[in-house]
């Protein structure tokens, strides 16, 4: 089955990130009622303690282009 991904704003992580922080719960417990993955959580903590909310930011999508394509129709 397919699960649907909110995409968050630079702006929204760096709030879910210092709120997490600043929580008397756990971190596991903070992401566990805000429904975010660890691994996600911890990506965004990285990239905002090294760069702030700039780092945030979506970087675009790069497709990366390979052979296969070119393979498979070689064997036609």
């Amino acid at each position: 089955m397919h699960e649907s991904y909110i995409r968050y704003s630079a702006e929204e992580k760096e709030t879910i990130v210092l709120s997490v922080k600043r929580s008397e719960l756990s971190i596991v417990q903070a992401l566990k009622c805000l429904g975010i993955p660890r691994l996600t959580f911890y990506n965004w903590y990285q990239k905002y303690a090294t760069g702030g909310v700039n780092a945030l930011r979506e970087t675009p999508y790069r497709r990366q282009t390979t052979r296969v394509g070119a393979g498979i129709i070689s064997l036609r």
